[in-house]
């Protein structure tokens, strides 16, 4: 299907969630990894009403961007519904996980990759939670604030050549509750804690 539609292969591994364990106050997340095509096969066979008993939980990272001008980021992507966050896959070729801390620098690379946006351009970084959804996705969710505008985030994301988003979607602080709302049921989710 992928060579059809001329799309890029990869099958390398991604990070996926095999446990949660406690250790005193603090929970421990087990991570392992799987090949990216066991999670195409997983997702795909959900469209196609075929049931797998075994989640392949694997992690990604996602972030609500506000701009200086209290605008929220969201994306567009080529054959999918419009309102996607800043994120992706945390896979081995891009970066080796083994402290929470490396979450946050999978956020952070995942933002230089989108929106052309650096940790010096922002404020305030929030984690706010971690939400597994029915497509077998385990997301580890942030808020962040940048220093930029809607107009310098328009042009920073202009600037990149390979881009991820077929077009940028800004929503004003106030209606960024009903706009996630409007949307897949992990963003209904998620829109409580914009």
């Amino acid at each position: 299907e992928a060579k059809e539609n001329n799309e890029k292969l990869w099958d390398g591994d991604v990070y996926t969630l095999e446990d949660v364990g406690k250790l005193e106050s603090n929970h421990i997340l087990k991570i392992s990894t799987i090949k990216f095509s066991e999670v195409v096969t997983y997702v795909k066979g959900l469209g196609r009403n075929i049931k797998n008993s075994i989640s392949p939980r694997y992690i990604c990272t996602g972030v609500f961007v506000q701009t200086s001008d209290n605008y929220f980021v969201f994306g567009s992507k080529r054959g999918k519904e419009e309102g996607a966050l800043v994120g992706g896959f945390t896979d081995v070729d891009d970066l080796e996980i083994n402290v929470s801390e490396d979450f946050k620098r999978n956020m952070l690379k995942e933002l230089k990759e989108e929106l052309d946006i650096n940790e010096v351009d922002l404020t305030n970084v929030e984690f706010k939670g971690i939400l597994e959804t029915e497509k077998g996705s385990v997301n580890i969710f942030f808020k962040v604030k940048t220093s930029l505008s809607k107009v310098e985030v328009e042009e920073r994301y202009n600037s990149i050549n390979d881009k991820e988003f077929q077009s940028l979607i800004f929503i004003e602080e106030n209606s960024v509750k009903e706009y996630l709302d409007s949307k897949i049921d992990a963003n209904k989710v998620i829109s409580d804690h914009t």
